[in-house]
């Protein structure tokens, strides 16, 4: 579900740089495109607003359920970056704590997530 969201925002943002609300704010690229770009990106970025809507709400639930169902605190787990894990299977200690990735690969993730807003910026 991070994925998805994470692709959805990523989409809404992408088409917001080509966007105009035709009142106060056009996005930094609306001018540098075709009509046919930026009317396209209008569509997605209005229609990739109700289904942003719709995938919050279904995360939403979905953790709603494994509060009430499962007993599992998934918000706990979100907020502190730590889930309590059975004690067989893979990631865990043993003492119910999941293993943590390395930070060079944390570094690896933060660089390859800075290259496209960095090239925009270049690009302008």
């Amino acid at each position: 579900m991070v994925l998805v969201l994470l692709l959805a925002v990523g989409i809404q943002g992408f088409a917001g740089l080509f966007n105009t609300d035709d009142v106060l704010f056009d996005g930094p690229l609306y001018d540098n495109a075709p009509d046919w770009a930026t009317h396209l990106a209008g569509v997605v970025h209005a229609r990739m607003f109700n289904i942003l809507l719709a995938l919050i709400a279904l995360h939403v639930l979905v953790i709603a359920l494994y509060y009430f169902w499962k007993r599992e605190n998934l918000v706990r787990a979100m907020v502190t970056g730590r889930a309590l894990l059975p004690l067989k299977g893979s990631g865990a200690k043993g003492n119910g704590e999941a293993d943590f990735a390395s930070p060079l690969r944390a570094l690896i993730v933060a660089a390859i997530a800075a290259v496209p807003p960095i090239a925009i910026y270049v690009m302008n």
